[in-house]
């Protein structure tokens, strides 16, 4: 699941960290995205998602050359966050 906005890269991992966060001080169900705070989904997709996602060992697409602009992480395997 691809997000449109601003077109910075996030890894699922930080994105989830960084939803749950907003969530706690705002108590909206509705995220926004950490970098242009567009509207970037809703709390509950994000949650299944990241849920659903494979273990370490079996994950793919790798994304070579992208950092997460969150953590800084290289590459980042799994599902991108745009």
């Amino acid at each position: 699941m691809y997000r449109y906005g601003c077109g910075n890269s996030v890894h699922i991992k930080c994105m989830k960290v960084w939803a749950e966060h907003q969530q706690r001080s705002t108590g909206q169900a509705t995220i926004e995205c950490p970098f242009c705070r567009e509207n970037f989904g809703q709390l509950a997709s994000l949650q299944a998602e990241h849920r659903g996602a494979m273990p370490a060992a079996t994950r793919r697409p790798e994304h070579l050359g992208v950092v997460c602009h969150e953590c800084h992480a290289t590459p980042i395997v799994g599902k991108c966050y745009k």
